[in-house]
């Protein structure tokens, strides 16, 4: 391209997404946080070279050894620490542990009736300070904890039951939804590290009906710090200390959901009756390099759905809404797996890759990928 040409293209370029995306969004922390005005009507496409271009200062790609004890089917969690890359595959109920460049070394646990094996894992949590792997068995209720070489270091029998989890020094939060030694419904507890005293319960639904959600509800961000969100809510939780703060709102005017509503229902048919009404809700949430990604769609059950996705950026108070996304040969993906220290996490099964993106992706790892290779993962600094 004549490069004459090239920074007016750009000029017009910035000047478009300025006028059609970005949105100034006011800092001054209130009592619901900071608050993040949606307007759908601004939502663009976004090419996700732009992305990595402006956020992006290294990706480093890390093709998962594909062996018979390795085979994965989804990537639910990754975990970075030292030379060890640990996977959730929560598909097969497994935890597998691999090497920094991918090498498959060992499964952490072991599927089974034994009294030290499990038949269904719901949620793992990895301890950053002590290389512990915390793991929670659901049908028999038991969390077990593995070290990094697979030994059982101790079991933990909680006195509630609940969805997902986290651990912070000041005990575990708990993702709830279950009745039992819950009876006020609550969607959020903070138990002691025995997991036998609640310390305390958040966020009342009547227990008759509580929206369960099985996707694990929190995250932490590049400081270790947990955040928490729930289904009936458009609140980010921060989880510093024993009371939730709210951080952050997601406002999405007169298509906000009617919450409070929410929480006294007593049926799923009342439930669905509601959403109808074609409210957005807020979905998944990442928190990376001062930045917080979250996506949302329409409620309605009764058609496609679009999904909508939003990138606050912190340090400027800029916010960018985007309704889909043009994959780039750098990062082939637009599923953003998870947070692990400064590091934003995806992953791309080879058999999903257009032959163009395959193609790319094998010259940077000099390797041959086919349908049957694991998953690569691409592992990007700010």
């Amino acid at each position: 391209m004549n490069s004459k040409l090239l920074l007016p293209l750009l000029l017009v370029k910035t000047m478009m997404l300025t006028t059609t995306s970005c949105v100034k969004v006011y800092k001054e922390k209130t009592e619901n946080g900071i608050v993040i005005p949606i307007d759908i009507n601004k939502a663009i496409v976004l090419d996700i070279d732009d992305f990595s271009s402006d956020f992006v200062r290294e990706i480093q790609y890390i093709p998962l050894e594909t062996t018979n004890e390795s085979l994965i089917s989804s990537v639910r969690k990754v975990f970075l620490h030292k030379d060890n890359v640990i996977i959730f595959d929560e598909r097969q109920n497994k935890i597998l542990l691999f090497g920094q460049s991918g090498t498959f070394k060992k499964q952490l646990g072991t599927r089974g009736p034994g009294p030290d094996e499990y038949a269904m894992l719901n949620d793992v949590f990895f301890e950053e300070t002590t290389g512990l792997i915390y793991a929670h068995e659901r049908i028999k209720n038991i969390v077990f904890v593995y070290n990094l070489e697979g030994e059982i270091v101790d079991k933990i029998k909680p006195e509630f039951s609940f969805n997902s989890f986290c651990k912070t020094k000041d005990g575990f939060w708990l993702y709830t939804c279950f009745k039992n030694n819950n009876p006020d419904g609550f969607n959020l507890m903070l138990v002691d590290h025995s997991m036998q005293r609640m310390i305390g319960g958040y966020f009342p639904q009547n227990p008759n009906f509580i929206n369960v959600q099985k996707m694990c509800r929190f995250r932490l961000d590049n400081e270790g710090i947990a955040y928490f969100t729930y289904p009936t809510s458009n609140n980010i939780y921060r989880l510093k200390g024993i009371t939730p703060e709210v951080w952050f709102t997601i406002d999405f005017g007169r298509r906000t959901a009617p919450y409070k509503e929410i929480a006294t229902i007593e049926t799923s048919e009342e439930y669905d009756k509601l959403m109808e009404n074609d409210f957005l809700m807020l979905g998944d949430y990442h928190i990376w390099n001062n930045m917080l990604l979250f996506n949302f769609s329409e409620s309605s059950f009764n058609r496609m759905r679009t999904r909508y996705s939003g990138f606050y950026n912190m340090d400027n108070s800029v916010l960018n809404i985007y309704k889909g996304f043009i994959n780039s040969l750098k990062i082939p993906t637009s599923t953003f797996v998870c947070t692990s220290g400064k590091a934003l996490i995806l992953s791309a099964f080879p058999f999903e890759l257009e032959e163009k993106y395959l193609k790319y992706m094998e010259e940077q790892l000099n390797l041959k990928l086919d349908d049957d290779s694991n998953p690569v993962l691409m592992i990007c600094y700010p």
